[in-house]
């Protein structure tokens, strides 16, 4: 009876709980405790969304335990697709272009030089309905992470991380019309993104403990090319417009909307972590998403008003603490003024959710413990039956073993 009851409780939990979510703005897209998510775009051309995940048990390396591998997946109802066959670098970032045709991501390489072999990064640009590639190498001066592309997809913007502890990260941009790599900033600068239809290349600069956004004209702005390198490499000099960002606490990767006037942040502060839109005047617009436990791994733009971000976390079920979930929400209309207790608003349905899940895991142990169980059983009767008690022989054979004598 007590079974019968708890089985309706949690129906209907389950049904106001999906109603909430229904209603609101903040939709929970996909989650998993199979797979774990560690980036998430936006295919504007067949409104999907793409992650960067690895199947903790599907893709993990031979003889290496519990390092896995990372590929770019595509949602697909409640299921995952792979799509890009080649390894990423999940820490890097991943980018789509406007029109949906081209994916950029970090993949490691092999260079050889002077005889011995080395780790070399690329930037790969892939086709996301085919299987043509291209490579654009940075040769060994860094880590190609973070890249953002324009609206024309024809430049795609990068941050450079420095191989040598203690040296400038600089913020680049490659140019698919004439393969050339230009130099736009150096020192403690991240975040490149595009504004203003690609007329300013934006970026973050921290200086005194402060954070500043900063926007430079390349069309104001002249290009000194290296000799050296067949006119490839250029630096790029001219005015650069800062403004000061109005967000404390420690920020996260930030994205560019499409048209540039706004960037969505992920930021923790206190042990609170959350989601916040800020201005190209570094004003904070609104605050999407707060939650006490748990921490926002990434954000992406779907189209010009929606955020999407990645919630990982434990479970909600004491007797899996143990267990991490993954969760892609979708705010609609970020730039609006509501704010969502991603701790309060959603416990309980993220706690109906994971008694099924656990309830089904728990039949499928239970049903194999009772199994093993089973044959344990009959493998000790077995051996006490013929190994520790020999089998007793009839009084009367005894008998005629005495007369044969």
């Amino acid at each position: 009876m007590w079974k019968r009851l708890l089985v309706h409780f949690f129906f209907h939990v389950s049904c106001v709980s999906g109603l909430a979510l229904a209603t609101s703005r903040m939709d929970l897209v996909w989650r998993s405790s199979s797979y774990a998510i560690y980036d998430v775009a936006w295919d504007a051309s067949k409104k999907q969304f793409l992650l960067v995940a690895s199947g903790l048990k599907k893709d993990a390396r031979p003889g290496l335990g519990a390092v896995t591998r990372q590929y770019v997946y595509r949602i697909v109802g409640e299921d995952v697709v792979r799509c890009i066959g080649s390894e990423v670098r999940f820490d890097l970032g991943i980018d789509i272009d406007l029109q949906g045709t081209k994916i950029v991501f970090t993949r490691a390489n092999s260079a050889f030089s002077d005889g011995g072999r080395s780790d070399e990064e690329v930037l790969r640009i892939s086709e996301l309905n085919g299987d043509r590639h291209i490579d654009v190498s940075v040769g060994l001066r860094g880590w190609p992470a973070r890249p953002a592309w324009d609206d024309t997809g024809h430049r795609l913007a990068y941050e450079l991380l420095p191989r040598l502890t203690g040296s400038d990260r600089e913020i680049w941009y490659y140019d698919s019309t004439d393969s050339r790599q230009v130099l736009i900033a150096r020192g403690e600068v991240s975040q490149p993104g595009w504004t203003d239809n690609g007329k300013n290349l934006a970026f973050m600069v921290s200086r005194d403990h402060r954070l500043f956004l900063s926007f430079a004209a390349l069309e104001q702005g002249s290009i000194s090319w290296n000799e050296g390198e067949e006119r490839r490499l250029g630096e790029w000099s001219g005015e650069v417009r800062e403004a000061q960002l109005q967000l404390s606490g420690f920020v996260g990767p930030c994205e560019w909307s499409d048209s540039g006037t706004h960037l969505c942040c992920p930021y923790e502060k206190r042990g609170i972590s959350g989601v916040a839109v800020v201005g190209q005047d570094g004003s904070l617009i609104n605050v999407v998403a707060t939650a006490e436990e748990g921490y926002i791994r990434q954000v992406t733009w779907c189209g010009e008003d929606d955020i999407a971000f990645i919630w990982e976390r434990s479970s909600a079920i004491p007797l899996a603490k143990g267990t991490r979930y993954y969760e892609v929400y979708r705010v609609r209309n970020a730039c609006g003024s509501q704010t969502w207790a991603m701790c309060n608003d959603l416990t309980a349905h993220n706690f109906t959710s994971e008694v099924f899940l656990l309830a089904k895991a728990h039949f499928a142990n239970t049903l194999l413990a009772f199994v093993l169980l089973l044959i344990f059983l009959v493998v000790v009767s077995l051996l006490i039956r013929y190994r520790f008690f020999p089998r007793a022989v009839p009084v009367h054979d005894l008998g005629e073993q005495e007369n044969d004598r």
